[in-house]
């Protein structure tokens, strides 16, 4: 299969200047997509290719075609072409488009914001937040937020906005004349504050409802020393946060961190934002003590089935485990106010790595040749669909010179900041050389080990007082017993949906995968290994990554391959990830393989941009999943699916499509089945 590649050529059809009339931005996207076998709740094979085209030469302006300040491709980090009027403020960018040269994707505003989320564009494609993020994207909630709401914050100990805002002053003061964004801003109380102060260059209130935004604008429309000043509206996701790294001087977050649907992956974010020494302060609510009156822990009790809230240790914890330093907080009642900075990252930091055994560790550079190419597989009704995906993505990653036999890593990231990690250990890319092995981030100054046998790089490795819970989709397949039965008797039943059986879907990968052949492929939510083992065993690949967020389908996976000396010590690694954090860095992959599991991820969206981020320019991504029965499916099926959607995600195959083309994947195809069909490369 060849791998399209985006046009250089910057196209971008802006709001008129002078009454804007029109909401979208057609910036002539060339993706080409083929058609796809259509569905009946029957089993889809898919596959995409990314368009992303790196072309130095588009540096210089074409025509007034320019770079846009701040503003980043959401999926691949990459800095957004602009072309519009200039000036950063709510009428200037609300007639500007804006267009990533890598994804070919184009971002525009709606209504009165940016809209910059990762699913900006999807027409079929709905992705359903928790109650927590939901709830505020209420117009009832939005418009009372300011009208009584957020006055009740008081009962909880909160001093009030006026001295709320003054406290986040005292700690942005090393911030002054830089860039803040008020994350979760909800409907602009704090950022028309920052905007009015003068102290900052730009601020950008950012939010992920937009119906906050929309109220937002209400409150500053009228007000020319607002509207024209240097505030931009914008909608985000907090854990896709669409600026290039190190960009951000001061990021605040008023009342938030308990309504995030991944506390760490969103503070992990706001690390990779900020500029060395920047500053992050955010408000939330403590929970309750135990000691507190019975009526508060009962009223705590009842919220936390919307939202999540943490101890101060907890808090300090995650923060403090994400790379922020200097961590400071003032507590009254349930109220904290946290302030923490980003290190100074200087270039040849010291290096202290505890690695398992204390080998004489071998040189090793990072090796970049690979031809990666990256699979994933999807399907919907309980019937079995796979999908291919690929990337046209090519970032190189500056090579550095190796400190006393201290090397960087071949391939492997830190998950916060997505640098590479400095290796210390014994050379080999295999699980024995590589639980002997430590790993340090020298930006974040993160340390990650193996853990019993595979090597952990969550964002929340090394925690000891945080824990987050996963939804229930992610959290059945942590459990102990399930990770065991895998392999024993859970997988097999997978026929039943139309699943050919893993022999059978492993040819029909390997048929994808054959431009990605001598590349690094990482199977993502490899569970138990069926297919990690496979991909090892052909031996078609200089690198393959078992990668599942799971400790016990790890675990589950080193009990099938530890007798076996062939794949024991063959290029297979270990590792614990979040799909939605991935430790590779940008374009480092060929190949992604994701068997049956999109339906179980938490966010499928932010999942499919981070593959498209580390996949290399012609990468391929091949899935299989369930697919949303079909309305006339037997009743049975229907009930039996319709009590599984409280823990899956089962999407159609037009969603499955929408969500995967407007991430940057293209040539997508597929295959649905009820009894199995030979596939089809489209």
């Amino acid at each position: 299969m060849a791998a399209a590649t985006a046009s250089a050529s910057v196209s971008l059809n802006h709001h008129r200047s002078v009454v804007p009339k029109y909401h979208g931005v057609s910036l002539n996207s060339r993706i080409g997509v083929p058609t796809r076998f259509s569905s009946n709740g029957y089993t889809s094979r898919i596959r995409a290719t990314s368009a992303v085209a790196v072309e130095p030469e588009l540096r210089t302006p074409a025509q007034d075609a320019t770079e846009a300040e701040l503003f980043a491709c959401p999926i691949c980090y990459e800095p957004l072409i602009r072309k519009g009027p200039s000036g950063f403020n709510v009428p200037a960018i609300y007639r500007s488009g804006f267009k990533c040269r890598k994804c070919n994707k184009s971002y525009s505003s709606k209504d009165v914001y940016l809209d910059l989320t990762v699913t900006s564009g999807t027409k079929q494609y709905n992705e359903v937040k928790p109650a927590r993020s939901e709830l505020f994207r209420s117009p009832i909630v939005s418009f009372l937020y300011e009208r009584g709401w957020r006055q009740n914050f008081n009962l909880s100990g909160f001093p009030g906005p006026d001295e709320e805002f003054k406290m986040a002053q005292e700690y942005f003061k090393v911030a002054e004349g830089g860039v803040l964004v008020d994350v979760s801003c909800g409907s602009g109380l704090f950022s028309r504050k920052f905007a009015i102060s003068g102290a900052y260059s730009r601020v950008v209130a950012l939010d992920f409802s937009e119906n906050m935004l929309r109220q937002c604008y209400d409150f500053i429309k009228n007000d020319e020393s607002i509207i024209s000043s240097n505030l931009a509206l914008v909608r985000a996701d907090v854990s896709r946060l669409p600026f290039p790294s190190g960009s951000i001087d001061a990021v605040h977050a008023g009342a938030a961190l308990h309504c995030w649907p991944s506390p760490s992956n969103a503070i992990a974010e706001i690390n990779r934002i900020l500029r060395s020494g920047g500053v992050f302060v955010g408000t939330t609510f403590l929970r309750v003590n135990p000691s507190a009156p019975t009526i508060f822990r009962a009223l705590e009790q009842s919220a936390l089935r919307t939202y999540s809230y943490f101890t101060q240790e907890e808090i300090e914890d995650l923060v403090t485990s994400c790379g922020l330093i200097n961590y400071t907080s003032k507590v009254q009642s349930s109220f904290i106010i946290s302030s923490m900075a980003t290190a100074t990252f200087a270039a040849s930091p010291s290096l202290s790595l505890n690695h398992h055994r204390s080998l004489v560790p071998i040189q090793r550079g990072v090796s970049l040749n690979s031809k990666i190419r990256v699979p994933t597989r999807f399907s919907s009704n309980g019937f079995t669909s796979r999908i291919r995906a690929t990337s046209a993505v090519a970032v190189e990653p500056e090579l550095r010179t190796p400190v006393q036999g201290v090397t960087e890593a071949e391939l492997l990231a830190c998950p916060i900041c997505y640098e590479p990690l400095i290796r210390k250990g014994p050379s080999g890319f295999n699980v024995p050389a590589i639980y002997r092995s430590g790993f340090k981030c020298r930006k974040c100054d993160k340390s990650y080990s193996s853990k019993n046998i595979y090597l952990d790089l969550t964002v929340t490795s090394g925690t000891k007082e945080y824990n987050e819970s996963k939804p229930t989709g992610t959290e059945l397949f942590r459990s102990p017993v399930v990770s065991f039965l895998y392999e024993r008797g859970w997988r097999q039943s997978f026929n039943r949906g139309g699943f050919p059986g893993p022999d059978e879907e492993f040819n029909m990968a390997q048929d994808y995968f054959k431009v990605a052949e001598g590349g690094v492929l990482v199977d993502v939510s490899c569970g138990s290994g069926l297919f990690s083992r496979k991909f090892t065993k052909s031996g078609v690949y200089s690198r393959v990554i078992a990668l599942d967020f799971s400790e016990n389908m790890l675990r589950q996976c080193y009990d099938f391959i530890k007798t076996d000396e062939s794949i024991l010590s063959s290029n297979l690694a270990l590792v614990r990830a979040d799909v939605s954090r991935l430790p590779f860095f940008s374009g480092s992959v060929d190949a992604v393989h994701a068997g049956a599991a999109l339906h179980c991820w938490p966010s499928p969206s932010n999942a499919i941009a981070e593959i498209n981020r580390i996949l290399r320019s012609g990468g391929i991504f091949v899935g299989t999943t369930f697919l949303r029965v079909n309305p006339s499916a037997p009743p049975i099926l229907r009930a039996l699916q319709q009590s599984a959607t409280r823990t899956y995600s089962f999407l159609t195959q037009e969603e499955i499509e929408d969500l995967v083309t407007t991430c940057g994947l293209i040539n997508y195809t597929s295959k649905v089945q009820g009894v199995y069909l030979n596939p089809v490369d489209k």
